[in-house]
């Protein structure tokens, strides 16, 4: 299937509009909305059977445009009305739920029918979860759009929402009139080997009674927090130091140098950012783990995938790295610049410098220890200093 299971604004908005009764109180508000929808109760104007049925019609319209697994559109239909339900189950308003953002609270509704997904073929799951995430982003414009209280009080949250909406949009027309049907073939498989290789995770020291070798990503993963240094003009003293959760790394920028000591989560972050970008489908994620061509230098784009062994690196079509790299869709993920030897970490850096000047517009994450690389390694070529040095354990995500 696609892996951008998205459908264009213009059609998803109607349908989220179903979800939601109209506000009593003007359109200005003094404060945020304390709730989402009502399905109970005299004023609730949308029952669980118009749940499912919006349900039905967001999955059909997906579908038309994807790949979808068609013999299990059903349970997949069943799946996110349940899904759905939940929104006027969990304890958040409009607020925080425009902060978490489509992914988180995507996630969020996730952790609320717990195993509901555990119904559904691999396949099937995967296509469910990525167009929820659409669907929560949906969701998210349709707040902000009826709110004047957060677009004043939440004008960044608001302006990435939007600006998520018009890319997508964008990228989904540039996609149907563009790519090659081997292309979108091959991606379809491509992330959803991301999506499995990626989303499990091997806990050293767990010794409850019969705890499996391998726990989902995403009832383990544990956010990192990261402080970002920018400024500095005058010297290290003019420096103006953010503390953020790490994997909103690329967020707000194209291209970040991400420091952690040994053990911090660095590697579990680049797995986290490759599943999300996988589900999510506005980037085509590249782990590249600098240890398997770390005497070879840093690879040309069409050796990518052979350069770390990729199991499908045979079966991609011709160009297909170069042509995500020239549409800039990708989310280069380099993964331990430490484990290059100190004499070759400078040409490769140059090279990735290069690549990301003439495919600019893609996102890239390099990590490192930070006593192999200093704090402005890699500045020259227009990245921010983002680090974690001071990183650590923050709060656990998707716990069940």
């Amino acid at each position: 299937m696609d892996p951008a299971v998205r459908t264009p604004s213009r059609l998803a908005a109607p349908l989220v509009h179903r979800l939601f009764r109209d506000p009593v109180r003007p359109p200005v508000f003094s404060e945020p909305v304390p709730g989402l929808v009502t399905w109970r109760g005299t004023r609730a104007t949308a029952t669980p059977d118009d749940v499912h049925r919006t349900a039905a019609d967001l999955v059909h319209l997906a579908a038309e445009r994807h790949a979808a697994p068609t013999a299990e559109l059903a349970p997949v239909v069943d799946v996110l009305a349940r899904t759905l339900l939940a929104i006027a189950e969990v304890d958040v308003t409009d607020a925080d739920a425009v902060r978490l953002g489509p992914q988180d609270y995507a996630r969020r509704l996730r952790g609320a029918v717990q195993g509901a997904d555990r119904e559904l073929s691999p396949d099937a799951a995967w296509f469910h979860d990525a167009l929820l995430v659409s669907v929560c982003l949906h969701v998210l414009h349709h707040l902000v759009r009826r709110s004047a209280y957060l677009q004043r009080q939440l004008p960044g949250r608001a302006s990435r929402i939007a600006q998520l909406v018009d890319q997508g949009d964008a990228e989904a027309a540039a996609r149907q009139a563009e790519r090659p049907e081997e292309d979108v073939a091959f991606e379809a498989e491509y992330v959803q080997w991301v999506a499995r290789r990626y989303g499990w995770l091997t806990i050293v020291g767990v010794d409850f009674p019969n705890a499996p070798d391998r726990w989902p990503l995403e009832e383990t993963y544990l956010s990192l927090e990261a402080e970002e240094r920018s400024g500095g003009v005058g010297g290290a003293e003019d420096e103006q130091r953010t503390v953020l959760l790490a994997d909103r790394a690329l967020e707000d920028h194209e291209r970040v140098l991400l420091r952690g000591g040994a053990g911090s989560g660095k590697t579990t972050l680049v797995q986290w950012l490759a599943v999300a970008a996988a589900r999510e489908g506005s980037r085509i994620p590249f782990v590249l783990p600098v240890r398997r061509f770390a005497r070879e230098g840093f690879p040309a784009p069409d050796d990518f995938l052979h350069a770390v062994r990729h199991p499908l690196a045979d079966r991609a079509p011709e160009g297909w790295v170069v042509r995500t790299l020239l549409a800039g869709r990708a989310l280069l993920l380099v993964d331990g610049i430490d484990e290059a030897p100190e004499k070759t970490r400078g040409e490769l850096r140059d090279r990735l410098r290069r690549l990301l000047r003439v495919f600019s517009g893609n996102g890239c994450l390099v990590t490192s220890r930070p006593s192999a690389v200093s704090d402005g390694w890699l500045w020259g070529a227009g990245w921010p200093r983002r680090t974690s040095s001071s990183c650590r354990w923050r709060r656990c995500r998707g716990t069940r």
